[in-house]
């Protein structure tokens, strides 16, 4: 019971920004309840936000025998970490292998297609996978990157409903 009560603090401050604490609480329920796979994803999702990325892979990587369930949230997160570090082909290649609904609908799909569709030049992509990226606030900092291609490309109505509202 103390472990659900201290998950729930730890997502709470992690959403608040406030990633340090978010992460020593996170460790320390971690401590508690080593076996729970919902908490490991929780946590390699601090680590997605916190710009740990070979951290993100490695866990990824450490994560074997998961039940069909995770395997697409496994899927997702590698390939956003992927991303993040450049490897671009590797990221596409999971992509390609994703159910539908999830590369049209998660937010951290979204955001690796818009950067995708940005290196081939595809404006009208690039606009509309910012929109769904939106969704997921971690996103900010890579959808700002794309503001100026977006601006240039005169894609306000994209820009106007990306905008997350974090300073």
């Amino acid at each position: 019971h103390r472990a659900m009560m201290l998950k729930d603090v730890a997502v709470t401050l992690r959403d608040r920004g406030d990633l340090t604490n978010a992460r020593r609480l996170a460790n320390s329920v971690s401590k508690m309840i080593p076996q729970d796979v919902e908490w490991r994803f929780a946590l390699v999702r601090m680590q997605l936000i916190s710009g740990e990325h070979e951290s993100v892979l490695t866990e990824l990587d450490a994560m074997t025998g998961l039940a069909a369930v995770y395997l697409t949230q496994k899927q997702v997160l590698m390939a956003y970490a992927l991303m993040s570090l450049g490897h671009i082909d590797q990221a596409a290649e999971i992509v390609d292998e994703l159910p539908e609904d999830v590369r049209t609908g998660d937010p951290r799909v979204a955001m690796i297609l818009a950067e995708m569709a940005l290196r081939g030049g595809d404006i009208g992509s690039v606009a509309m996978h910012v929109v769904t990226a939106a969704d997921w606030a971690p996103n900010v900092g890579r959808i700002r990157n794309l503001y100026p291609y977006l601006r240039i490309h005169r894609q306000w109505k994209a820009m106007a409903s990306a905008d997350i509202d974090i300073p």
